[in-house]
């Protein structure tokens, strides 16, 4: 026998990992050629696996690979001889690797080696083989399971499509003859180094007996290489070789949680959402925020999309893939840093810890991710990343099944999640971060479930507590931020959003937040600008979207206000969100009957991204003269504390000529605004409904007095901007027309402000 000196590509891959796509096929193709030469001789291996195969080196030093182990060879005709059958009842070959029917005892042929041929390139290109289990179980996985495609994430699509042809379960469907294949390999090749045109001769030793196709294989395989070309095509136009992309950004996919255990889901999300923060720090890097990857959180019953499309659809260069696994106390963490564009890794790391070595983990991702690419941060930012949050893992596991409940948004959650974050605090009281955490559960009890509002006194104090131990948390000053904003001191919590936007330059949340500073503040442009910025940390949020689309609204931006809102409504998952959002695209647009046609089709109580539905279908209905609905959605609003129900009934009255009615209304909203407000500060929307107020009741002094001040933030918040049926009483009056005049100056400003933005981008 030949001495052949090498390693089995079995042992290669078991020392190499995953192979890179482009090495992978040059094996498949040397392997295909070593058939073509038994296709010729009538034989079939009946045995390609990688245990098979030896790598070896010519005399060129280049890669060689030997099909080895001919002793399960049998002599077969043409494919569908039957003379080519197995014996009834009698398995021989390799179970993972066989084709069905060699399970089955039918016929074999040519085409079950090159079936053979597929299953060791998905080996080569994931380290493992598409069916496992029991030889009974795999024996069943290849005649009636299909082919687990998320496992060839990494994997170019050409390549894809190749193996999901050469899988078939039906020989009639795969390719042929290995001559027949060695063309798609190429044809594979060619797609993905983007070069698509003529497809290159076969090699002269292939094509000394080149097949007689018939007519049927010959349309059937000039169709697979339109589509394999076509393929290239796409592929190179959505994920180019060479992507015009900040090299310095990065998604961090949500980690796989390995575990049998699938209520250790909460860690896999929360180190998820960690490693995430702990990267938002850094001002050099730009890093997608939890939010947006976690759609692309791997679920059993459907396919992570390619990584590739992820990065197109995230605008970044890199993306960290990672798996967990939690077994009593010890962790199991594999990370992989990949180049979007090339699918190449960038860094890679194993970790088998101790749960106590969980945050050193977490800091060794994030300086390894900046090291790979090469990302400058400071001595404070590097301190800050490993410092620990808390010594004790029982209080940390709290604190991250507590925004599990958090994160899903209903009542009963929230309970629960406030619960455990106070354990958390019970078990180590110097946790800064469960302060902040409880604080933002106290905020949404108020928020969105109507509890008393002193909450936000607690959720502020929580937050300040939380500073006082970790003065360098900023989370803790986000938080406090949010609750002052709720209390209605935007100086205050502007102070504290600077400070948190210093220590978390990337952070969405605190980016938000100073979103919303300089929108209260007027400085509208810069909030443009902040929103941006959310947009690009976080492209799957509707919510930037729908903000930037209304600020082009008032700034008269018609081309940039189609192209956010278009995409805000692409990105929405939530059906009626979107179907809120289409709403608001026909508002926009001032089609208000469309509008109205759709509002109609969401709950009354739905809230969008300001207000209710019930206010913005009212608006719509008056908008159009239909005061009968408009009254009628005020009427079944059930709060006499909202302002603008009554209001909505005195305009009804007036457009009616009923003029005691209308006063009697007037004054009784002016009434309740001062008795609710009196020893507080009047806010924007109390002085704007106290002017409505008192210009029905004809006092014109007093309700420009109140009006003056406010007019520009309240126009760009009414349901309706600038023609909402709110300001038609105020129209005729030259003080509105003065105010309206000096707005157009300012809104000029911000729209030449935000085209110049647009073309840094």
């Amino acid at each position: 026998m030949e001495l052949v000196t090498g390693e089995t590509l079995e042992q290669f891959i078991a020392k190499q990992g995953p192979l890179d796509p482009a090495l992978a096929l040059d094996i498949t193709a040397q392997v295909t050629s070593a058939l073509v030469a038994a296709h010729q001789a009538g034989l079939v291996h009946r045995d390609i696996k990688p245990a098979n195969l030896i790598l070896t080196r010519d005399e060129k030093g280049g890669m060689l690979v030997k099909v080895i182990d001919f002793g399960l060879v049998k002599l077969t005709g043409k494919p569908g001889d039957d003379s080519a059958a197995s014996d009834p009842g009698t398995f021989l070959g390799t179970p993972r690797y066989a084709s069905p029917e060699q399970f089955s005892g039918g016929k074999i042929d040519i085409r079950s080696d090159l079936y053979a041929v597929g299953i060791t390139l998905w080996h080569m290109l994931t380290k493992a083989t598409p069916f496992n289990g029991t030889p009974t179980q795999v024996a069943a996985q290849h005649f009636q399971s299909p082919l687990p495609i998320s496992e060839l994430r990494h994997s170019p699509h050409p390549i894809v499509s190749l193996l999901t042809h050469l899988l078939e379960k039906n020989p009639e469907d795969r390719p042929q003859t290995p001559e027949e294949l060695l063309v798609m390999l190429n044809a594979t090749r060619r797609a993905i180094d983007g070069q698509v045109g003529v497809i290159a001769a076969v090699p002269m030793r292939v094509q000394r007996r080149w097949p007689a196709f018939s007519r049927s294989k010959t349309i059937y395989l000039a169709g697979a290489l339109i589509v394999l070309i076509a393929g290239a095509v796409s592929f190179n136009r959505f994920f180019p070789v060479h992507p015009v992309l900040d090299r310095k950004s990065v998604a961090v996919l949500p980690f796989d949680n390995l575990g049998d255990d699938a209520q250790n889901a909460y860690l896999s999300d929360g180190i998820t959402a960690e490693v995430i923060f702990q990267l938002s720090k850094i001002a050099d890097l730009r890093v997608i925020s939890r939010d947006s990857v976690l759609r692309y959180k791997a679920m059993p019953a459907s396919d992570r999309k390619s990584m590739r499309e992820i990065a197109n659809e995230l605008e970044v260069a890199t993306l960290l893939e990672s798996n967990i696994q939690r077994s009593a106390d010890r962790l199991k963490v594999r990370s992989v840093l990949y180049d979007a564009s090339s699918g190449k890794q960038l860094w890679s790391q194993s970790y088998d810890r101790e749960m106590d070595d969980l945050f050193a983990i977490q800091n060794d991702l994030a300086e390894n991710i900046s090291a790979a690419l090469q990302v400058r941060f400071s001595e404070d930012q590097r301190n800050d990343i490993e410092r620990k949050p808390t010594d004790n893992m029982a209080a940390y596991d709290l604190y991250l099944r507590a925004n599990e409940y958090y994160d899903l948004r209903h009542k009963d959650d929230n309970e629960k999640a406030i619960s455990l974050y106070q354990q958390a605090i019970e078990k180590d009281p110097k946790f800064a971060l469960a302060y902040v955490g409880l604080a933002n559960g106290y905020i949404e009890r108020v928020d969105r479930y109507g509890f008393e509002e002193f909450l936000f006194d607690s959720a502020a104090d929580l937050c300040r507590k939380a500073i006082s131990l970790d003065p360098g948390q900023a989370r803790a000053y986000a938080g406090l931020a949010r609750a002052l904003n709720y209390k209605g001191l935007d100086q205050e919590a502007h102070e504290q959003t600077v400070i948190a936007l210093r220590l978390a330059t990337n952070d969405v949340i605190t980016n938000r937040r100073a979103a919303y500073d300089a929108e209260v503040s007027g400085r509208v442009d810069e909030q443009y600008a902040l929103r941006r910025k959310c947009h690009e940390l976080d492209p799957n949020s509707a919510e930037d979207l729908y903000w930037l689309a209304r600020i082009c609204a008032w700034a008269g931006e018609t081309e940039l206000l189609e192209k956010w809102i278009d995409r805000a409504i692409n990105v929405e998952t939530d059906p009626q969100r979107r179907m809120f959002l289409k709403c608001e695209r026909f508002i926009l647009r001032r089609d208000y009957r469309n509008a109205i046609t759709g509002l109609q089709q969401l709950p009354l109580e739905f809230f969008g991204y300001e207000r209710r539905i019930d206010e913005i279908l009212a608006s719509c209905s008056a908008r159009v003269g239909d005061w009968d609905s408009a009254i009628k959605i005020a009427d079944t609003s059930h709060s006499d504390e909202r302002w603008w129900p009554i209001a909505y009934r005195a305009l009804s009255e007036k457009a009616a000529g009923r003029g005691t009615s209308m006063k009697e209304k007037a004054e009784r909203l002016v009434s309740t605004i001062q008795q609710t407000q009196a020893g507080s500060e009047i806010g924007h929307w109390e002085a704007f409904y106290l002017a409505e107020g008192k210009r029905l009741l004809g006092q014109k002094e007093d309700a420009y007095n109140f009006f003056r001040s406010i007019f520009s933030p309240v126009l760009r918040h009414l349901p309706l901007l600038e023609q909402d049926p709110l300001l038609d009483i105020f129209r005729e009056d030259p003080e509105f027309r003065n105010l309206t005049a000096e707005l157009r100056i300012e809104i000029e400003k911000t729209r030449a402000r935000i085209q110049e933005l647009e073309k840094s981008h």
